[in-house]
Parts: structure tokens; sequence; C-alpha cells
């Protein structure tokens, strides 16, 4: 039995709260006002998410381009069947 509201419940479904066996409902009540987050809004983390990755995607494809040899020939020089 809740000792706040009095309702019947099982022992399951109370549980102790400073001392006291509290349902659920009357726990959470007690606990007074929630701190409330401070949430920023999709509007500013949308694009700043996609620019990120624009800048990440730019950095990782630019390196890529840096570490692969410039001497490489282009695949026009290759022709098929030609096997040396």
């Amino acid at each position: 039995m809740c000792t706040s509201c009095g309702r019947p419940h099982c022992r399951e479904c109370v549980s102790e709260y400073e001392g006291r066996m509290m349902c659920a409902a009357c726990a959470h009540v007690s606990e007074g006002p929630q701190k409330t987050q401070r949430n920023i809004p999709a509007a500013v983390t949308a694009p700043l998410s996609i620019a990120i990755a624009l800048v990440v995607a730019w950095a990782v494809f630019y390196s890529a381009s840096k570490l692969l040899p410039s001497g490489m020939g282009g695949f026009s020089d290759v022709k098929i069947g030609d096997a040396r």
C-alpha cells in the first residue's frame, strides 16, 4: 500500500522513497520540478551537421588525393587486350 495516496499495490509495484513505501506516480510527484534541458533547435543542428559532414568529406578526399602517386598513368592509357 502506498503511504502517500493510500492505494493498494503489490510489493513489487511500490518502492521505498525517502523511507516511505510509495507507488511510482506518487514518487514521481514528490521528486519536485524536473530540470529543463536546453535543446538546440533542429534549424541550427541540421545545417551545422551537414556543414561538418561536408568539411570532413572534403578533408578525406583531399588527403587521399595527396597520398596517391601523381605519376600514375590514367585509365585511358591502358588498352583492353594489351598484355605487357
